[in-house]
């Protein structure tokens, strides 16, 4: 699980306890930068929220 806010990390870990489900990790981090995590090492990805702040005006 990847995160920008502490807290809402620590509210899914505390939620996810409570439903009897474990986090491989919980990264606090920003979906901009995603360079510490190697290429197709994802078979899912769960994104929620607007992308609009993710794309470069230039591009």
């Amino acid at each position: 699980m990847l995160d920008l806010s502490e807290g809402c990390l620590q509210l899914a870990q505390k939620k996810a306890q409570e439903e009897g489900v474990s986090f491989t990790e919980c990264l606090r981090g920003n979906a901009t930068d995603l360079r510490r995590f190697k290429d197709s090492s994802f078979d899912v990805v769960l994104l929620v929220g607007p992308l609009y702040h993710l794309l470069e005006e230039d591009s």
